[in-house]
């Protein structure tokens, strides 16, 4: 590509990047998606790529996925989903410590399941709620939520679009992914959580002055001395919230003031004449894992249960499931395919691959200490600069042009978790901080907050990554 060309694609890629990072900017309310389709359109119109090429620019097995988790979302939110989360997180009435663990849990356990963004959309109103029953400090609960979800992510190539991709661009298999990158997720979970408890006693002691409790004094043996069982208590406390304490929530989306007192009864009686609905929803999602397992195309097996899904829902509620498109964000499937067009075009400029040549090196060995710190780095600060799902797609060209396939695939592993984690970074660093950010609407997440246990997490978590990794990888 000659200079003009090289000029014309920056301009389209710095285009791009600058809504990415700033989508409201002052007069202009732009957001993301008509930016980077515009720079898609700028890429084709001045010839800079053809449109034949723009089409296979785009990933269609990442928008297939998408729209497939998208649609299972839909439907697992309308079937309850989040009231039996909320029974498992309240089970045994939890000290702080228990539920701390068992936020961080949990979402480190959905995450790889329903990717990170679906899991904080589940589980922000579900732990609000429980931290303001029983008057829990709400910071560390909700950054256990979006770094525990982050890290569970990275665990295999369905858990957030990045992984998706370099397991397209790689061609690695689903299973080899979970065994060379679990552990490290696994023991990355493990040290956040740990973190957030000693991060968190602070305010817990702080908490507990200022509003003169203790949450540790509580005995369950003094319930069942009484007779009253869980589920009477659940329900009691449940009706206490809305009364009191829980006005906010009757405006969520995902979680009613219906769905308060459905939650407390008997399971059955919860879901009503859907059960069967419920049961072939479970049924749908066990079968993904199979077919993911057996090595099928990952988006178009998603996307495919997700319709057969949507489908048993229509007969068995004798009702269309069109709903479920209308619920799909496609402005992020817009994004998507504009943003594969930039990206796969600047690529053609060969700048990515100087700077790559001249930061790493052309042929560096990535098992050695000195190579794969540069990598981590360049990732780390990328990752929060252009976002990962872009980067991925700039250093595509790059890590496929290396000639031992073993080292390749070591090194997409690697992108992949390092890209993953410095979504915990900072406050931006991750869509799924920014959705407990927003959705959390008692306390609001600022940057600060964020970064104060952010960084020093997202290091510790890194490297200790990286340190199984080296082991792991023998898999690959």
């Amino acid at each position: 590509m000659d200079v003009v060309g090289k000029v014309g694609a920056s301009v389209g890629l710095g285009f791009t990047l600058i809504f990415n990072a700033f989508p409201s900017l002052p007069f202009l309310p732009l957001g993301r998606t008509t930016p980077a389709l515009l720079a898609a359109a700028w890429m084709v119109a001045t010839g800079l790529t053809g449109a034949e090429e723009a089409y296979r620019d785009i990933d269609y097995n990442t928008l297939a996925f998408l729209f497939g988790m998208m649609a299972l979302k839909c439907l697992l939110a309308k079937h309850k989903f989040a009231i039996y989360l909320r029974r498992l997180l309240l089970w045994g009435r939890p000290s702080w410590r228990a539920l701390l663990v068992r936020v961080g849990c949990l979402s480190a356990v959905l995450a790889p399941l329903i990717t990170n963004d679906a899991t904080c959309v589940f589980l922000t109103p579900i732990v609000e709620e429980i931290a303001i029953s029983f008057k829990y400090p709400m910071l560390p609960l909700m950054l256990a939520i979006c770094t525990c979800a982050n890290i569970g992510s990275a665990a295999t190539i369905t858990g957030n679009p990045q992984n998706v991709l370099i397991g397209s661009y790689g061609n690695l298999s689903y299973w080899k992914f979970v065994v060379a990158v679990g552990p490290a997720a696994l023991a990355g979970t493990v040290v956040n959580v740990a973190l957030l408890w000693l991060y968190g006693y602070d305010q817990i002691i702080g908490h507990r002055k200022r509003n003169s409790i203790d949450y540790d004094d509580y005995d369950d043996s003094d319930d069942e001395k009484q007779g009253v069982s869980e589920s009477t208590w659940l329900k009691e406390e449940a009706q206490g919230n809305q009364t009191n304490q829980m006005q906010h929530v009757e405006q969520s989306e995902y979680y009613s003031d219906t769905d308060v007192d459905e939650a407390f009864e008997d399971r059955v009686g919860a879901i009503g004449g859907r059960g069967r609905l419920g049961i072939a929803l479970s049924f749908s999602l066990v079968v993904m894992m199979i077919l993911f397992l057996l090595g099928c195309n990952v988006g178009w097996s998603t996307a495919g249960v997700a319709l057969v899904a949507m489908a048993i829902e229509g007969i068995v509620t004798q009702t269309s499931p069109s709903w479920v498109f209308k619920e799909v964000d496609w402005n992020l499937i817009g994004w998507f395919a504009g943003t594969f067009i930039v990206m796969v075009t600047f690529g053609k400029t060969e700048i990515t691959a100087q700077l790559w040549s001249g930061f790493i090196g052309a042929d560096a060995d990535f098992t050695a200490i000195g190579p794969l710190l540069k990598l981590t780095v360049a990732v780390l600060i990328l990752s929060n600069i252009v976002s990962n799902v872009p980067l991925i797609l700039l250093m595509a060209p790059d890590i496929l042009a290396m000639s031992d396939p073993h080292e390749q695939e070591y090194v997409w592993v690697v992108v992949a978790w390092v890209s993953t984690v410095a979504g915990n970074l900072t406050l931006l660093g991750s869509a799924a901080n920014i959705i407990v950010a927003e959705l959390n609407t008692t306390r609001h997440l600022t940057f600060l907050q964020y970064l104060k246990f952010g960084f020093p997490t997202t290091l510790l978590v890194v490297a200790l990554g990286l340190v199984i990794l080296q082991s792991t990888s023998a898999v690959l």
